[in-house]
């Protein structure tokens, strides 16, 4: 990815990393994650929502069949998620390709293709890549990533005991965009090290979700129910 993809997402970075901060407070993790399913986007609701949502004119609205499934609560958080994909799109300089992926995502890049649609989601030969879907964003970080990242840290005490500044910097000196840094460093805060102890061998799958503009701790990303897990 080139540079300037830092340059846009760089605005929303403080939004962002105020979620998880805001949520997180002297509970149990199951009160926190009780607490931030209320908040915003679930795995559950993707499931339900999932049908309902298109990409039309490389914006994602969602289907009036929606409320043959979705409760008015679901509907009214499925749209406010879709208003806040919709916002990140708008934030990509007309520089940038923006292309439909076979997933029913969006992907910026500097390069042009001949078609904007079925170009593969996550391109796991890649150092790092992502794509933002509906829901928020997924991310992908290769093995030879999480690797870099380990030898890193293990100057500075090793993965488990290094601050999220600590992982930032890394990133920095690894030349991943700060944009993707800091959501990455947002789940380090919540699920430790597991952000590289994940990885088999293929890299690592991180999976943010919004929360609900308009209630406490909402408009950002919700790093509490945020999913690692092996590409």
């Amino acid at each position: 990815m080139k540079k300037i993809l830092s340059a846009f997402m760089a605005t929303i970075m403080l939004a962002l990393l105020i979620t998880s901060s805001a949520l997180a407070a002297q509970e149990t993790k199951e009160a926190q994650e009780t607490k931030a399913g209320n908040f915003g986007v679930t795995e559950e609701l993707i499931r339900k929502a999932d049908p309902y949502v298109t990409l039309v004119s490389k914006k994602f609205i969602l289907s009036e069949n929606a409320s043959n499934t979705l409760t008015k609560q679901e509907i009214e958080i499925v749209k406010k998620a879709l208003e806040q994909a919709n916002a990140q799109v708008e934030k990509i300089p007309v520089t940038q390709q923006l292309t439909v992926t076979e997933r029913n995502s969006l992907k910026a890049s500097s390069q042009s293709v001949e078609s904007d649609i079925g170009p593969q989601s996550i391109n796991t030969s890649a150092y790092w890549d992502y794509e933002l879907l509906w829901w928020g964003y997924r991310i992908f970080l290769s093995h030879q990533l999480t690797e870099d990242i380990k030898a890193r840290a293990l100057y500075i005490g090793g993965i488990s005991a290094i601050s999220g500044g600590a992982l930032a910097g890394i990133f920095a000196a690894l030349g991943v965009p700060t944009w993707i840094a800091s959501i990455v460093v947002g789940v380090f805060a919540v699920k430790g090290a597991q952000i590289v102890y994940a990885d088999n061998g293929n890299g690592v799958y991180i999976d943010t979700f919004w929360t609900v503009p308009g209630i406490p701790g909402g408009g950002g990303l919700n790093f509490l129910l945020s999913k690692v897990y092996a590409a």
